[in-house]
């Protein structure tokens, strides 16, 4: 069981823990009009998956809190989360959204879609949900070009990034955790890339773009403006902590 601690605008207390488990995972594919039956391992290599050892943000802990959100945004708002079995879709596309995940590759989300789509179709879950699932995986690359389309993607992506709207410490923790995910990369180079990558996230009017996401906003752009500082200030550290070294 995941406990989760996730901010003001993205408040998850304890009361709201989820649990990732066989059950949980086989009610997402049953609600989808699959049978969960004729992959009974699936979950098991979903679980391995988001255990990998090089992931330290991409995780089980991810996915239940994003599994969460879901949960308390259908008992919250069920007007703006939508019907079970558009519940049930977000649910499944979440427990596959990340299911390849390697720093190094800018291919996760078409691979982690890829391998939904082999999944589902031995499910036998219809193809046209299969499509409109392997679209929302894709989306979750988040590009800031144009805002995400359809009721569905727009929460599926708001929860992928409710944790930008955590609480200070849980925020600070996921900013470490990516930093491990990235430990391969130089101090100095990391913070500008990672600074660049949460500019990007501040550009448009809206990080959100569901009814549920609407209430991350403020929480999630004063984290971010937070982090930026933070960055640029260890870039700034890291370049002159070279510059005295390179010295002697």
């Amino acid at each position: 069981m995941c406990g989760i601690d996730c901010g003001i605008g993205a408040q998850l207390g304890r009361e709201h823990m989820f649990e990732l488990t066989k059950n949980s995972f086989d009610a997402a594919v049953f609600g989808c009009g699959g049978n969960p039956l004729a992959q009974a391992n699936e979950y098991a290599h979903l679980n391995r998956a988001y255990s990998q050892v090089h992931r330290a943000y991409h995780t089980k802990q991810h996915l239940a809190e994003c599994l969460a959100h879901l949960r308390v945004a259908d008992a919250e708002m069920p007007e703006s989360a939508g019907s079970a079995q558009q519940i049930a879709e977000i649910a499944l596309a979440l427990w596959y959204h990340d299911a390849v995940y390697r720093p190094q590759r800018d291919d996760n989300e078409t691979r982690s879609a890829r391998w939904f789509r082999f999944r589902a179709q031995q499910f036998g879950i219809a193809s046209s949900c299969i499509q409109r699932l392997s679209a929302m995986i894709l989306a979750t690359r988040h590009g800031i070009a144009v805002a995400p389309e359809g009721a569905q993607t727009q929460l599926l992506l708001d929860i992928d990034l409710a944790i930008l709207a955590a609480t200070p410490a849980r925020f600070r923790e996921y900013c470490e955790q990516i930093r491990v995910e990235y430990a391969f990369v130089p101090d100095a180079i990391f913070a500008q890339k990672r600074a660049q990558v949460l500019r990007e996230f501040l550009t448009p009017k809206k990080i959100y773009n569901s009814n549920v996401g609407a209430r991350f906003e403020v929480a999630a752009r004063l984290n971010l403006t937070n982090e930026i500082v933070r960055l640029v200030s260890l870039r700034q550290k890291a370049k002159h902590t070279k510059l005295k070294s390179s010295l002697f």
